[in-house]
C-alpha cells in the first residue's frame, strides 16, 4: 500500500465528504487545484490522509479526480505510467 498526505489541501468533514480546502482559507485556489490535479496524475497512491475526517481508502486516486472535475473548470489529464 502506498500512502499520500494532503493536509489541509483535502478535506473530508464526515458531514460532507471530500473536497478541496474552501476557497475562503487559500490564497490562491487556481494553483491549489492545478497542484492536485498535477499530484494524481503523477502518482498512483491506496490511501490518502486527508485534513478534518478519515483518510480516503476506497479508490482514493480516482475520488480526488473526480472532485477536481467537480469543483474545477480544469480539463482532465490522462495519468502518466
Amino acid at each position: 500500500d502506498s500512502l499520500m498526505v494532503f493536509g489541509d489541501a483535502i478535506i473530508n468533514p464526515a458531514s460532507r465528504g471530500p473536497g478541496v480546502l474552501p476557497e475562503q482559507y487559500c490564497v490562491d485556489h487556481r494553483a491549489l487545484e492545478n497542484e492536485l490535479i498535477q499530484l494524481v496524475n503523477a502518482r498512483n497512491f491506496n490511501i490518502a490522509l486527508t485534513a478534518h475526517g478519515k483518510p480516503l481508502t476506497m479508490k482514493p486516486v480516482n475520488r480526488i479526480r473526480l472532485l477536481l472535475r467537480l469543483q474545477s473548470d480544469i480539463p482532465p489529464q490522462s495519468p502518466k505510467n
